[in-house]
């Protein structure tokens, strides 16, 4: 495990492109650069971040980048001290408040309604699910999980490599999982490949929906261990980033907040990793959130709310994080919407595609194939994209892509001879194959088919 904790945040998200975060709104400040460092930190502290509240309410009581106002100071200090924060600011309050009348009261009262911890909880913030509300679900779970053993990678297995990973895997109603995403691993890049064949292999019991079997979406931690591992770096990493995350670092935050997801049995204090998660997130680090916005959009222990769920997607896919754009493109892309929609998932796609993500061709490369959308299809892009991929022997989905496309472009020779390669593969992981073997019979009739090749 030595060397992994450096490059954690590269390897897990790559690099972001940094909008409005603490660190640039604060060298904003430093350099005297206040406008921006106005803005940035307004757009902060408007997501709920408690530094930046407290330093937007010194830039308006010095008017700095701002006009001087002393009535929009309290209001962003009082709302720092509700947050928990706000020492430097407390004099503040207490200086001004003998000298508000009721005008500026009003003004003060119209900011919290509008910013304040109620006002966050309903717009943006997590709801924890009550007893009864988790009785009732029905989600999907684990039937015979896949032993990782059989697909340790071998340069792992040479190094003496342990690893945990986590990962979103989509599962159909038949219980087997498609296009298995990884979300983060420590250490980076190692063991990606056996990951996907694990979560592919592992036998999962579908959700339901009014009793019958229903697609989902199942997060869960992979791990790979060396017989008498040492974790002893990865302990002291623990307890040092704690105290970094304490001390309000956002970095950090986001760190302690994965190593907590990565390695439960490292907390001894039951601290939730969503709580690190959020400051992070309202501090401006996208991959944070991306994961506040994943927490969100496959419930857990989570009221499931899909709104706030894209208010954190959309914040973070802004920046360029990879897994934001894509998941934002999945939902957008979901069965029913808009043609609008599908553009926006389009352009959200390019983006990851042009990062270099293996699911953005994918995605892309089927949207293009056979969107419903006639004016959204580009079946010549489509295959060109998956083409561009290696080591697709072993993905159905490329293959139905490459058919669909296919047929749209009347080609349909080829069409029926990439879908029984299809079909084969399918039914070797243990696939429900009716509905390859459905659109099969489109193609052998010489008819092209629109529709969802992906499960998102």
């Amino acid at each position: 495990m030595k060397k992994v904790m450096a490059p954690l945040l590269l390897g897990l998200f790559g690099v972001p492109a940094m909008s409005a975060d603490i660190y640039s709104a604060r060298k904003a400040y430093l350099d005297k650069n206040l406008p921006v460092a106005f803005e940035q930190f307004k757009e902060l502290a408007e997501l709920g971040s408690a530094e930046a509240q407290e330093n937007l309410a010194v830039m308006y009581v010095n008017g700095e980048g701002v006009a001087r106002s002393n009535v929009l100071a309290y209001a962003w200090a009082s709302l720092a001290i509700e947050q928990g924060g706000g020492e430097a600011v407390k004099g503040v309050v207490t200086q001004l408040d003998p000298h508000l009348n009721d005008a500026m009261r009003k003004r003060v009262a119209e900011i919290h309604a509008q910013f304040g911890q109620k006002a966050l909880q309903a717009r943006t913030l997590p709801a924890y699910a009550s007893a009864a509300s988790m009785a009732k679900r029905e989600g999907c779970k684990i039937a015979a999980p896949a032993k990782t053993a059989e697909y340790y990678p071998e340069e792992a297995l040479r190094k003496g490599l342990s690893g945990r990973v986590l990962v979103e895997v989509p599962i159909a109603f038949d219980g087997r999982a498609r296009n298995p995403r990884t979300i983060y691993a420590l250490p980076p890049g190692v063991f990606d490949d056996a990951v996907r064949w694990v979560a592919i292999n592992t036998q999962y019991e579908p959700g339901r929906q009014d009793g019958n079997p229903a697609p989902c979406t199942l997060r869960y931690f992979i791990k790979f261990s060396m017989p008498g591992a040492d974790w002893t770096e990865l302990r002291e990493k623990f307890e040092g980033t704690r105290q970094k995350a304490l001390a309000g670092d956002p970095a950090a935050q986001l760190t302690y907040g994965l190593l907590l997801n990565a390695n439960s049995e490292l907390d001894t204090k039951g601290e939730d990793p969503l709580t690190w998660f959020l400051k992070a997130a309202q501090a401006g680090i996208p991959a944070a959130q991306f994961m506040v916005g994943s927490y969100l959009a496959s419930s857990g222990n989570l009221e499931r709310d899909l709104a706030k769920a894209m208010f954190w997607y959309e914040k973070a896919a802004s920046q360029g994080q990879v897994s934001a754009q894509l998941a934002m493109a999945n939902y957008l892309l979901r069965p029913g919407s808009t043609r609008e929609e599908h553009a926006r998932a389009a352009a959200l796609l390019e983006q990851a595609v042009a990062a270099g993500s293996r699911n953005g061709h994918l995605y892309l490369a089927a949207a293009l194939a056979a969107s419903p959308d006639p004016e959204l299809r580009n079946p010549a892009r489509a295959l060109a994209l998956v083409e561009s991929l290696k080591d697709i022997q072993d993905e159905p989905v490329a293959f139905e892509i490459m058919a669909a496309a296919n047929a749209m472009l009347g080609q349909f020779g080829a069409a029926k001879s990439v879908q029984k390669k299809a079909i084969v593969v399918a039914r070797r992981m243990g696939w429900d194959v009716a509905p390859l073997q459905a659109r099969l019979a489109r193609f052998e009739s010489g008819q092209a088919w629109s529709g969802e090749l992906m499960l998102y």
